[in-house]
């Protein structure tokens, strides 16, 4: 099952209207911009993960519509072709895609009407909050397909994002061992281009480094999603 809102919302970052946040510090665009990403309505996303190991190498992606509290997702990976259509009550799924027979169930009617959720961590931390890094580098300009963007790096404290996540101590102390790394690109419209983490994640064998890509196309676009 396509789980996208949890993984934006642990990877996804956004930006200022693209006039202010060039004045601003990293830290002070970066905060506002998550509020204004997160009451979007609706979105076209594509995130790309890549997952490597000392001896296996793993490609992943998900792409589709989001719009307000639904979704019409189709994953690609090891597992082959997917797709899964949140309307209102009624989930469809079906694999292979397409070609596959649909499969209907229930879910809960969502609350949220935003497309990417709240952006916030357990405790309430907005992932955008400067005390989530160590650091965060201004890196230029850079040109999307969606337009000129501004590239924004920074360095993940561990830590912190274990308070914040409200993990238990074995869990905090195994997140703190990893690495992470966030750059944002922020488009012409002042929100998130393109978000990328890579997390580098120690292990017996070697580490495993985890990288993803978040594109954002048509935020408050009239987006709609229908059944199948």
């Amino acid at each position: 099952m396509i789980r996208i809102r949890p993984l934006i919302a642990t990877i996804l970052l956004a930006s200022l209207l693209s006039g202010s946040a060039l004045a601003d510090a990293p830290g002070d665009a970066l905060k506002a911009a998550v509020g204004k990403t997160a009451v979007a309505k609706t979105a076209k996303v594509a995130v790309k993960t890549h997952t490597e190991s000392a001896n296996r190498v793993l490609d992943a992606q998900i792409s589709g519509t989001l719009a307000r509290g639904d979704s019409d997702l189709v994953s690609t990976g090891e597992g082959g072709n997917a797709r899964r259509v949140a309307v209102g009550t009624a989930v469809y799924d079906r694999r292979p895609e397409p070609g596959g027979a649909w499969r209907q169930s229930a879910r809960a009617a969502p609350t949220d009407q935003s497309a990417l959720g709240p952006l916030a961590l357990k405790d309430g931390t907005s992932l955008g909050d400067p005390k989530l890094y160590r650091a965060l580098t201004d890196l230029g300009s850079e040109t999307l397909p969606q337009g000129d963007t501004r590239k924004l790096s920074g360095e993940l404290d561990m830590a912190a994002v274990a308070a914040a996540m409200q993990l238990g101590p074995s869990d905090a102390a195994r997140l703190q061992q990893m690495q992470g790394t966030v750059t944002v690109w922020i488009g012409p419209d002042g929100r998130v281009a393109r978000h990328s983490v890579r997390l580098v994640v120690p292990g017996t064998g070697g580490p495993t480094t985890l990288e993803t890509t978040a594109d954002l196309t048509d935020l408050d676009a009239p987006l709609v999603i229908t059944p199948p």
